[in-house]
């Protein structure tokens, strides 16, 4: 981690669910020791951007598993302008985000610099986010959630995530994650990127273990995917628009088709989440389930609801 004090290679950790509990700071050293025991020759600087009121509430052993750790509090609220001010402040050309309650591969930063160094056309590059090799429910979550965006065959994302993803430092300053799209707003800036001829990769080596919290953080997550389906098509960020003008009859056009979707996504990737064939029907069970999880979701925003009270900032 020692090295010039101008590294090409930059990480920014933020923290975005449970903020301020016992158990997110625990989390956030995990994520912070894998980050020390990257198997990268080069330098590179992490940076650590929390919201300002936080401030006495870091633990201070943060720095000592990480000394050159470089902490940065904000006037900022939410994940996303966190994320923004991170990169804003970062040395780097080349930068990796990465929730606080991840913990990346010893060879993650290795794999989307040599990713994105190899493809200058690239302007991001995402990796496979699983939830370990816990319980069946977990891995099938994982499959279904996580693995959504992959595309195997082409390479290629719609969209690059949050948690485990990295950035060309000019372009993410260009188009960032807009704050106002809420805690699930990575599509938005994903469409604006594609619109702009920008192509967006998949790295399966370039992999993260995330947290689970269990049903309630599925619900969350789902509730509020379900609100931006609706918002982000509203907003023209995503095809097929059109299905707004039928209103109510959109919700279950939009959750069967992503039932279905979710079907394929077991087929496809299922080894890659350590599901096996024989678990596949109990997958697409959590798959119905979890994606009838969204239709409040879109209820709420077809109706001009505020968004809902969430435990992600």
């Amino acid at each position: 981690m020692d090295g010039p004090s101008q590294p090409d290679i930059s990480v920014v950790l933020t923290v975005d669910y449970d903020v301020g509990t016992e158990v997110a700071w625990r989390q956030l050293r995990d994520s912070v020791a894998a980050l020390a025991n990257q198997d990268f020759d080069e330098p590179f600087e992490v940076l650590y951007v929390e919201d300002k009121r936080y401030a006495n509430q870091i633990p201070k052993d943060v720095t000592e598993i990480l000394p050159s750790l470089r902490v940065i509090l904000s006037d900022r609220r939410t994940a996303y302008g966190l994320i923004y001010e991170g990169v804003e402040a970062a040395r780097g050309s080349l930068v990796g985000t990465i929730d606080g309650d991840c913990i990346a591969d010893p060879n993650w930063v290795r794999q989307f610099v040599t990713t994105l160094r190899a493809d200058p056309s690239a302007a991001a590059v995402s990796g496979r986010t699983s939830y370990g090799d816990g319980p069946l429910f977990s891995r099938c979550c994982a499959l279904l959630q996580r693995s959504a965006t992959r595309q195997a065959e082409a390479g290629t994302l719609s969209y690059v995530t949050n948690n485990n993803g990295a950035f060309r430092r000019d372009v993410y300053l260009k188009y960032p994650i807009p704050e106002e799209a809420g805690p699930f707003g990575t599509g938005m800036q994903g469409f604006e990127l594609i619109d702009n001829g920008y192509r967006l990769l998949y790295a399966d080596d370039m992999a993260v273990v995330h947290a689970h919290p269990g049903w309630q953080f599925e619900k969350d997550v789902h509730l509020h995917s379900g609100y931006n389906a609706i918002r982000t098509r509203a907003l023209g960020s995503q095809p097929r628009g059109w299905l707004l003008r039928i209103g109510y009859l959109a919700v279950p056009v939009l959750v069967l088709g992503r039932i279905v979707k979710s079907w394929r996504t077991c087929i496809q990737n299922r080894r890659s989440y350590g599901v096996a064939w024989y678990e596949l029907p109990a997958a697409m069970v959590v798959g119905i389930a979890v994606e009838a999880l969204e239709a409040p979701g879109m209820v709420r925003a077809i109706r001009g609801d505020p968004m809902p009270e969430t435990r992600f900032r």
